[in-house]
């Protein structure tokens, strides 16, 4: 019997032929979470388009269910994400990956981590970075939630095997909507602050100016929030631990604070102490 006679491929020809043939519409993402969720199981999924040079934007949210903490990620916690690290760094382009081997030493120890993954209830997240451009990158996110279990080894094999299909999918998917859509009105803002640049701005909206963090303490900063220990961020910056400890202890005296924690929460304030920076139509975080 000639192979394609069996039914896994007829079967597959089908759910590929239903991807490709709704590249051009309005719900493509819709039609490739049904043919990824026909190889495993995963609990929400949702589609981030990260620009570079700008703010990230929500594509599609979400699969079962709206992902509610997306919102509140795309306001600012997304610069604590590893993910966007790698992004930001350009070092990105079309990869499979797994939060697993991006996260830093301590990322599973961080406040974020706690706040964000613990409300979320998320153990465990894999995904598909595509490349639009030099600055433009579609992420297609998959997670589970703690009553599943991880993404196994066979699960990452079938992303690997996959990624060529999905990112000439997606590829296409979004270079049709560019040439239909009038992109005069294209979402691009200001490039992010980092997460030192939102407390310093902080600080100047109170007065206390002398209270600025320095760029050595601004790169501690960044650093801490995003989960690397001491000997990390000694690594990272090629200081002596000791010299981590010191910066430490002199940034903690002046945003008056005494733990990741607060740094964690003073980052929180910092981000919604302004205006927040939004693309047009989207949801505004809920207080």
């Amino acid at each position: 019997m000639d192979i394609l006679d069996t039914p896994a491929p007829i079967s597959l020809s089908h759910a590929l032929a239903n991807l490709i043939g709704g590249i051009p519409d309005d719900d493509f993402y819709i039609k490739l979470f049904a043919f990824i969720s026909r190889n495993f199981f995963f609990d929400s999924g949702h589609v981030i388009q990260y620009d570079i040079e700008g703010a990230p934007t929500v594509l599609h949210d979400g699969r079962p269910a709206p992902y509610e903490p997306l919102y509140e990620y795309i306001s600012g916690y997304f610069l604590l994400d590893p993910l966007w690290t790698k992004i930001e760094n350009r070092t990105f382009v079309d990869k499979t990956y797994n939060l697993d081997t991006l996260a830093p030493d301590n990322f599973y120890k961080s406040s974020y981590y706690k706040h964000h993954y613990g409300e979320a209830e998320i153990v465990d997240e894999i995904g598909w970075v595509v490349s639009l451009s030099e600055t433009i990158r579609i992420v297609v996110c998959l997670m589970r939630r703690w009553d599943s279990e991880c993404f196994s080894k066979a699960d990452l094999e079938f992303m690997a095997v996959v990624q060529p299909i999905v990112s000439s999918a997606v590829t296409g998917h979004e270079h049709l909507k560019q040439q239909r859509a009038d992109r005069s009105n294209a979402i691009r803002v200001g490039k992010y602050l980092s997460p030192s640049e939102f407390i310093n701005r902080l600080i100047r909206t109170r007065g206390e100016e002398g209270s600025q963090l320095s760029e050595r303490q601004s790169e501690v900063v960044n650093l801490i929030l995003k989960g690397h220990s001491t000997e990390s961020i000694a690594l990272n910056l090629e200081i002596s631990a000791g010299t981590v400890k010191t910066h430490k202890r002199d940034i903690y005296s002046k945003l008056n604070i005494s733990s990741h924690g607060e740094l964690f929460n003073v980052f929180v304030e910092a981000m919604y102490g302004g205006e927040p920076t939004l693309a047009p139509n989207t949801p505004a975080r809920q207080s």
